[in-house]
């Protein structure tokens, strides 16, 4: 999947990627619970439940990168292994 974000959100991005990424299966399944659970989390800004749910699906961390594309944007790219 490749998604346009501005170039101010990437480290927050790659944050949240990160974090999903040095979860274990269980506390995948966990966290999801509990954004799903927490509806004020659960469609805020969309990234956190969405890299949860890749991560759920796939077999591999959650692989992304960053290419610039305009002065102040970037194509962020999210590659997962199912």
């Amino acid at each position: 999947s490749q998604n346009k974000a501005s170039l101010s959100s990437t480290e927050t991005i790659e944050q949240r990627i990160e974090e999903v990424n040095a979860l274990d299966a269980d506390g995948i399944k966990k966290t999801y619970k509990e954004f799903r659970k927490n509806k004020k989390y659960a469609h805020a800004d969309g990234a956190g439940i969405g890299f949860l749910e890749l991560a759920k699906r796939s077999t591999q961390k959650i692989k992304y990168s960053f290419d610039s594309i305009e002065i102040n944007n970037t194509y962020f790219k999210i590659t997962i292994t199912i």
